[in-house]
């Protein structure tokens, strides 16, 4: 092929970039509205994350014990804040949520969804 046929091809590739990071600048803008929504509600107290989708995040990425609620900064006296936020009897503050999800890996938005339906005992095999 001749080198014009590449210069087209790059030039056509570089419009549909730029196409596309318009695209991509309004959902970026979307997705921090509905999360500065979230967190006014989470301050408030209309929303709250989902335990089970806490305990879900957790158990994904084999997060354990004190050195979660030491990673997380959230060391308190009983040192069991983490059990608490899976048990649903404490809640967890936006600012607490949002280091889990950097943690888990998981989008913030995913831990104030509805519960998670439980599925009964699963055994997973990791090798």
């Amino acid at each position: 092929m001749s080198s014009n046929v590449f210069t087209e091809r790059r030039l056509a590739a570089q419009a549909r970039g730029r196409a596309n990071a318009g695209k991509r600048r309004y959902h970026d803008q979307e997705r921090a509205a509905a999360l500065a929504r979230l967190e006014a509600d989470a301050d408030a107290g209309r929303r709250a994350p989902a335990a089970s989708r806490i305990t879900c995040a957790l158990d994904k990425g084999q997060h354990y014990g004190p050195q979660v609620d030491a990673a997380l900064g959230v060391l308190a006296d009983p040192p069991d804040v983490v059990d608490r936020w899976e048990a649903g009897t404490l809640v967890p503050t936006f600012a607490e949520v949002r280091r889990l999800a950097v943690m888990t890996g998981f989008l913030v938005e995913w831990f104030y969804r509805p519960e998670l339906e439980p599925i009964g005992p699963v055994f997973i095999c990791r090798r």
